[in-house]
C-alpha cells in the first residue's frame, strides 16, 4: 500500500467530523448555518433565487442524504474555506460543489468551490471542499478560499451540490475506500491515477442536495 493511501486510511474523528490525520491542522470548523438539504425538500429562501431553485429541483436526483451543512470556516486559517459534514449520503460518491450568489436567476453565475467524497456510510471523509482528480486528493488537495474563487472580499449565497458518481470500494470492511474508479480500472489500487469520474453535463439538472440557509464569508 502506497503512502498516499496510508494517509487516506488514516482519519481522526474530532467532535463527530472525519478528518484526515494529514490534513488536520485544529479543532474542527464550527458549522452554524449552511444546513443542507435535498433539492425537492427545500424551499426557495434569501439564499438563491425562487426561479433558480425551483428551476434545478424539477431535475433533482435520488441521492440518499440524513443531515448536511456546507459553510464558510472563518475561525481556522486561512478563513474563508469551505467546510462540509455529511451523514447518510451515497456511500463512496464524489460530490462536487458550486456557490450562487445571492439574487443569482441562472446558473451561468455559479462558482465551483470543488468536490468531497464519501466514505461507506455516506459520511464526508474530510471537512474541506477541495479539487479532487485521483482519490489521493481526497483529504489532502489544498482547498481553496471561497473569496479567490468569486472574485469578491465578501458576499453571499447559496451551495448546490451534485453527484460525479461512485470513486471507489472497500474490500476489506473498515468503512475506507482501497480500490478506485480511475482511467486505468474501475477497481484500481493505485489512489494517484486520475479518477474516472464523468464531469457535469450542465448545472441544471441533477442537483442533489441545496442550502437551506444563507451563506456569508
Amino acid at each position: 500500500m502506497g503512502d498516499a493511501q496510508r494517509v487516506m486510511g488514516r482519519v481522526v474523528l474530532v467532535g463527530g467530523l472525519l478528518f484526515g490525520a494529514s490534513a488536520w491542522a485544529g479543532p474542527p470548523a464550527v458549522l452554524g448555518f449552511g444546513q443542507l438539504g435535498k433539492c425537492n425538500e427545500v424551499k426557495p429562501s434569501a439564499t438563491a433565487s425562487a426561479t433558480l431553485v425551483n428551476a434545478v429541483g424539477a431535475s433533482c436526483g435520488g441521492d440518499p442524504l440524513k443531515t448536511g451543512r456546507l459553510n464558510v470556516d472563518l475561525k481556522i486559517a486561512p478563513a474563508g474555506r469551505v467546510v462540509v459534514a455529511t451523514t447518510g449520503a451515497q456511500p463512496f460518491n464524489l460530490y462536487e460543489v458550486y456557490f450562487v450568489p445571492t439574487g443569482s436567476t441562472s446558473t451561468t453565475a455559479a462558482v465551483k468551490v470543488g468536490q468531497f467524497a464519501t466514505d461507506c456510510s455516506g459520511t464526508a471523509i474530510d471537512t474541506r471542499v477541495r479539487p479532487i482528480t485521483k482519490a489521493a486528493d481526497v483529504n489532502t488537495s489544498a482547498a481553496p478560499q471561497l473569496s479567490a474563487l468569486t472574485g469578491s472580499a465578501h458576499g453571499g449565497g447559496a451551495f448546490f451540490v451534485y453527484s460525479r458518481g461512485p470513486w471507489g470500494s472497500d474490500t476489506n470492511g473498515d468503512c475506507t475506500a482501497d480500490r478506485y474508479n480511475t482511467t486505468s480500472s474501475p477497481t484500481d489500487s493505485n489512489a494517484n491515477n486520475p479518477l474516472a469520474n464523468p464531469a457535469l453535463g450542465g448545472l441544471t439538472t441533477g442537483v442533489q442536495f441545496v442550502s437551506k440557509d444563507a451563506v456569508t464569508y
